[in-house]
């Protein structure tokens, strides 16, 4: 294949990527059931989406998942449950997704991202991450310092005091101080971050410690 070709197809990839993320969230990995409105077999998730955005209002979301013969297309309405499924993804209405946020309890904390702020029974940092997972998310790893602040705007305007888990670990997937979050140096026996009261930086804690849990919706 031709050096232009290959761009061509980069392009169109990351234009179809584009255009989805606009309409959609993605969930990867998760097959969402619900009231089964078509499924059939296009030619790309592209054509599923155009299937889905047809039916307006009506389509809440839909799933892939690649075969040998192309793409396995579902379009669904009313979500009614997820499960971890490899290989097959669900893109969510972002209206849909907003719904489903606030009937779970999240609060938009700006740019699509919605968090919660758990403060019902203290927890260790995997039994957390298990909790948020349960209610489709996963523990607050903010992807920027301003993520951070914003998150930390909304607990201000809550009300809400404490120490709570986050998804960092510096032993995992915070290897260095990326965000300029960090006022402390580090302890090779507390590698869970947390974040407590109103501070403008997380600390680490020993990960079997239980604490409160703020989690974030996926994705």
């Amino acid at each position: 294949m031709s050096p232009a070709r290959v761009l061509l197809g980069l392009y169109l990839a990351a234009a179809a990527s584009a255009l989805l993320s606009t309409f959609y969230a993605r969930w990867d990995h998760t097959r969402c059931l619900g009231a089964p409105l078509l499924t059939f077999h296009p030619g790309s998730v592209l054509q599923c989406s155009g299937a889905c955005q047809s039916r307006g209002a009506e389509c809440a979301a839909f799933t892939t998942h690649r075969t040998a013969s192309g793409v396995r297309c579902e379009l669904i309405s009313d979500i009614e449950s997820c499960d971890d499924v490899h290989g097959t993804h669900t893109y969510v209405s972002k209206a849909e997704a907003a719904q489903m946020a606030t009937a779970l309890g999240y609060m938009d904390i700006g740019n699509g991202k919605h968090c919660k702020f758990s403060t019902d029974v203290g927890m260790s940092w995997q039994e957390s991450q298990t909790a948020c997972e349960e209610s489709f998310g996963t523990l607050f790893t903010p992807d920027s310092k301003q993520e951070f602040e914003d998150m930390r705007t909304l607990k201000r305007q809550q009300g809400i005091l404490g120490t709570f888990w986050v998804g960092l670990r510096f032993d995992v997937n915070y290897l260095v101080d990326y965000h300029d979050i960090e006022k402390h140096s580090r302890d090779n026996t507390k590698v869970c971050a947390t974040h407590v009261d109103d501070k403008d930086h997380i600390d680490y804690e020993d990960c079997d410690t239980d604490h409160y849990k703020i989690c974030q919706l996926d994705p």
